[in-house]
């Protein structure tokens, strides 16, 4: 059987229902995440997202989003998802 999960941005999936995957792909499950906002786009940032995203380390935003939705395939492997 195939369980979907929709997760509105990156990481949500994992902290609203991370030990329900877990269990899910230990149990040999087919596990598929799907991130729908998983960057900024083209439009104006707020002046607080631009400063939050400089302390973070990165420059632009472009960065910043390629660099979370790595992250977030790295906590989906760990939990055993295959697909996102």
């Amino acid at each position: 059987m195939r369980h979907v999960f929709v997760s509105p941005h990156l990481d949500d999936a994992l902290f609203s229902a991370g030990d329900y995957i877990y269990s899910l792909c230990k149990k040999g499950s087919n596990v598929l995440v799907v991130s729908v906002f998983t960057s900024f786009g083209e439009g104006d940032t707020s002046k607080g997202a631009k400063k939050y995203i400089k302390e973070c380390g990165f420059s632009n935003t472009n960065d910043f989003a390629l660099q979370r939705i790595k992250e977030d395939k790295k906590a989906m492997n760990k939990l055993g998802v295959k697909n996102f």
